[in-house]
């Protein structure tokens, strides 16, 4: 031990002599100072290194971070630019729907004109097809590469920013291309109404059904029974009271007494077709009421000049009496060129 101590405490002389000479500086260490100065170095670069390598675990693990939420972001940005596509697809078909619609209306459109001589909008071909103005951005590997879910190296942020402004414009003109077909649409359902409904008021204006039941007993032409001279209508035979009524839709324009006639219903059906009901029992409207079709105007009766219980019928034409018959028989409708302006 006492040895091993004198080991120890060996000393090691050092001396600093300047160039000068001037003075010596002497440093005079035992070995056992050098050992722990040693140890100190040691523990020192040792400690040093631990921390490096700390610090460079620790970089290592921001870097796969940054790696991780970097191809996070990417996944994202290429599910992203997969909808943005979709979402063009979408506006494609949108578009493509709104020009069959738009031929359709266009179509519907010259038709109600005739119908009803109104011309509708034109449509606005002002805006460019969809499919043409924003097509579908990138090559088409991408895009395949965009479909099957794979990352693509071509999706940028920059990229996706004007894509997402394109397609902002674009849905803003879909949009507004829809509404306006939408009205359009309206407008034409609104005029095929009011034609359909001026369709329907024009047959209901022509006299096409019996004013009552019962049989022809003295037709429309000359006669010599029960007084000579030209008749004017037709007499139809029913029982005493029998209902009668309009055989179109119109104005009554006289509903009273008229000598020879009896009781008598005239009804102006607005189109040049005039009605004419006599010999009535009773009449069941007045002067000035609009009536429609089939509604009940008189009953049948015997009052004025008649051999019996009937109703004289008669069909005038721009104030000359025709012959009822072909109404009654349905031979008679629109003409050709009435149809053509409502079909």
């Amino acid at each position: 031990m006492a040895q091993n101590g004198d080991r120890w405490s060996r000393r090691v002389l050092i001396k600093i002599i300047p160039h000068d000479a001037c003075s010596i500086y002497k440093f005079e260490l035992t070995y056992g100072h050098l050992a722990l100065l040693f140890a100190g170095v040691v523990a020192l670069f040792v400690s040093f290194f631990t921390e490096h390598v700390v610090q460079m675990r620790a970089e290592e693990a921001k870097v796969r971070e940054l790696q991780r939420v970097t191809a996070a972001q990417q996944q994202q940005l290429v599910n992203f630019s997969n909808q943005t596509n979709h979402l063009w697809y979408t506006l494609d078909q949108i578009q493509r729907n709104n020009r069959q619609i738009e031929r359709l209306t266009a179509n519907g459109s010259s038709t109600t004109n005739n119908v009803a001589r109104v011309q509708s909008p034109k449509p606005d071909n002002s805006l460019p097809p969809l499919s043409d103005a924003l097509p579908l951005h990138g090559p088409w590997w991408t895009q395949a590469a965009a479909w099957l879910g794979l990352g693509r190296g071509g999706v940028t942020f920059e990229g996706e920013s004007d894509a997402l402004k394109m397609l902002d414009a674009g849905l803003e003109r879909t949009y507004m291309d829809s509404l306006k077909r939408k009205h359009e649409a309206v407008h034409i359902a609104q005029l095929r109404l009011e034609a359909k409904l001026a369709y329907q008021r024009m047959l209901d204006a022509i006299p096409s059904i019996w004013p009552t039941d019962g049989s022809i007993s003295s037709g429309f032409g000359y006669r010599t029974y029960p007084d000579a001279g030209f008749h004017t209508g037709v007499d139809i035979v029913n029982y005493y009271g029998a209902p009668i009524v309009a055989a179109a839709s119109g104005t009554v324009t006289y509903a009273g007494w008229d000598y020879g006639f009896g009781i008598k219903v005239e009804i102006d059906h607005g189109n040049g077709y005039e009605t004419f009901y006599a010999h009535n029992s009773e009449a069941l409207v007045s002067s000035g009421q609009f009536v429609h079709k089939g509604q009940l105007i008189a009953r049948l009766g015997s009052t004025g000049f008649v051999t019996g219980p009937h109703v004289h019928f008669e069909v005038h034409e721009d104030g000359q009496p025709i012959d009822p018959v072909p109404f009654l028989s349905g031979s008679v409708g629109p003409s050709p060129q009435m149809l053509a302006t409502i079909k």
